[in-house]
């Protein structure tokens, strides 16, 4: 997960609370990716907007 790091506490850190957790990081990854999947898929239906990003853009 080489550089995806930052962008994931990025957008996640104000998506939702709690983590996934493991030793293999690639399942850790697969298995949050289908977390943030399903909880911006609940904020679709709700019609909630998704929340701002929790940190600033770098660059």
């Amino acid at each position: 997960m080489v550089g995806g790091g930052r962008l994931l506490r990025r957008y996640v850190a104000g998506l939702m609370l709690g983590g996934v957790h493991g030793h293999d990081e690639r399942q850790v990854f697969d298995d949050l990716c289908r977390a943030v999947e399903e909880i911006v898929a609940l904020y679709g239906l709700d019609g909630k907007p998704l929340p701002k990003p929790a940190l600033p853009p770098s660059g």
